[in-house]
């Protein structure tokens, strides 16, 4: 490690499917196998791939191997990633990539040792102030345009946020909690908005329009690794901006 690579699913053939969230999978699968010495901690990332991925790891033998876990839409643009895995010295493991119904084609896979994030709030932070999501939880603080009825965190500019994030179970699916903050702008400026986190970071901003979530524009997206700063910088006219 680390191991990077880029491959195709296309022309293989169809031998996985598991349920995370999603099942009915028929789209060809390849396999990788990866034999730790010791004890240790993964990153398993797709991200960049050009299609709808999943990605499954089992433990054992080809004749019986369970399921140690599995991810299909971990980014925006449904690509897979797992983080954090833990894994036993001397143990075969296999790591499937595959895609979601149908789907495939070319991919990008990243193998990697997990390496410990600490995100500490600065002195002028400010707490985010949601109650920590926990299976069925249901987002009535700053889910945004995830949200029924769509509710928003007013902030102002030049304001530091502390927050949390993280995933649960809503009816047996796989939820992220998204968080989403409103800042008006009442002339013409250059909007800066960056984030950090101890896991992989996915940040937009978008011109609200007339917040009903039907008419907004996202003016850019961007990821960034643990620990690493994602930042966006746009030119914007007055109006309400969602971050």
């Amino acid at each position: 490690l680390p191991y990077a690579v880029t491959g195709t699913t296309s022309g293989y053939t169809n031998d996985y499917d598991e349920v995370c969230p999603f099942t009915g999978s028929t789209a060809p699968d390849v396999v990788y196998s990866y034999t730790p010495s010791s004890n240790i901690t993964v990153d398993i990332d797709l991200y960049g791939s050009y299609y709808d991925t999943k990605v499954y790891v089992y433990q054992g033998t080809c004749s019986n191997a369970y399921l140690v876990a599995c991810n299909d839409d971990y980014y925006a643009d449904y690509t897979s990633a797992i983080f954090g895995l833990a894994l036993s010295g001397g143990y075969t493991y296999y790591i499937v990539v595959d895609g979601y119904g149908t789907s495939s084609g070319d991919y990008v896979f990243n193998l990697s040792e997990f390496q410990a994030c600490d995100v500490v709030c600065p002195p002028e932070g400010i707490p985010e102030g949601e109650t920590p999501c926990a299976d069925e939880y249901v987002d009535t603080y700053n889910g945004g345009c995830n949200s029924n009825p769509v509710v928003f965190q007013t902030i102002n500019c030049n304001t530091t946020i502390c927050g949390t994030s993280g995933t649960y179970l809503f009816t047996g699916l796989e939820y992220r909690d998204t968080d989403w903050f409103r800042v008006v702008i009442t002339s013409p400026t250059t909007l800066t908005w960056k984030a950090v986190a101890e896991f992989p970071v996915l940040i937009f901003v978008m011109n609200g329009g007339t917040e009903n979530c039907s008419d907004y524009t996202i003016l850019g997206n961007i990821t960034a690794n643990p620990c690493d700063t994602a930042t966006l910088t746009f030119d914007v006219q007055p109006g309400v901006y969602w971050l």
